[in-house]
């Protein structure tokens, strides 16, 4: 998906992608991080950090809405209309310890309504939006479906926990840039890596929509490549560098059968208790530059 720093033009995109869900009746479309308003736009290459803006602070301070409201009721309409699964990203206001706060969240809704909503855990100091401090996963009639968004794939723990809370589906919206060609920047590679490691090593259903090229204000391109991963690993279905919907017809409970048939139930044999370095660091003070 393309998108705009302006939230008409992005929901005309939304209901585009909707209607051609339906027609191909999908049963789940998964849409980009932040892709309501558009991702915030200030990256400092230098200082691996979002710079502040008195237009950018305005702009989310305006967009910005409620979860549930009027976006998540609009979209869980279209959902119900179409006997559809949608995950999309926005920029969440929320009230927090009576304090006004932000949020990078992913929204989940379905036939039923609204389903749920996840706040990005992981990510770069920004002056726009804290973060999240848990995983969700969600019963729905295709399974049980959990969510991450864009920079906690970079992070074992994220879709690991989501697996450990029974996730046989894990939905990425994401952001991912690249600051070179879609053929020579590392960070396309990364991005692809990742998406095919995460499946592999939880061996759940991956599945990543991305934002592609360059909109509204932002200063470097999105890779695109939205992407479908089996739970072996293997990429089923790619969308390349380039605007456009891209589908599969999967059997979700065979997939995950052959990839334990290819390689056993691994995630039965973790050894937890040789896991005490992880447990030993979560008391670690989270560095300057990503503490909010």
């Amino acid at each position: 998906m393309h998108i705009e720093h302006d939230p008409s033009k992005n929901w005309t995109e939304y209901e585009k992608y909707v209607e051609e869900a339906a027609k191909i009746k999908a049963s789940f479309l998964a849409l980009p991080e932040t892709s309501l308003q558009g991702f915030i736009w200030t990256w400092n290459e230098e200082k691996k950090a979002f710079a502040d803006t008195p237009e950018q602070r305005e702009y989310y301070d305006l967009t910005a809405e409620a979860v549930p409201g009027p976006s998540t009721i609009r979209m869980a309409a279209l959902a119900k209309n179409h006997n559809l699964y949608i995950q999309f990203g926005l920029i969440e206001k929320a009230l927090v310890n009576d304090r006004k706060t932000k949020f990078n969240t992913a929204v989940l809704v379905g036939p039923e309504g609204f389903v749920g909503a996840y706040r990005k855990v992981h990510g770069a100091f920004n002056p726009v939006f804290e973060y999240g401090n848990s995983f969700n996963v969600y019963d729905t009639q295709l399974g049980k479906l959990g969510s991450v968004i864009c920079a906690d794939i970079m992070y074992t723990e994220s879709v690991r926990c989501v697996a450990l809370k029974g996730a046989e589906i894990v939905v990425n919206s994401t952001a991912w840039s690249i600051e070179e060609s879609p053929e020579t920047d590392y960070r396309g590679y990364r991005y692809e890596i990742l998406c095919k490691a995460h499946a592999l090593m939880n061996q759940v259903w991956f599945i990543s929509s991305n934002e592609v090229g360059k909109g509204g204000h932002s200063t470097s391109n999105c890779y695109g490549h939205s992407m479908i991963v089996d739970p072996a690993g293997r990429v089923v279905v790619d969308s390349g560098y380039k605007e456009g919907l891209v589908s599969a017809s999967v059997d979700l409970k065979g997939g995950m059968d052959e990839a334990i048939r290819l390689s056993g139930k691994f995630l039965r044999r973790r050894r937890p208790d040789a896991y005490q370095e992880i447990v030993r660091q979560s008391s670690t003070p989270i560095p300057v530059d990503y503490a909010r």
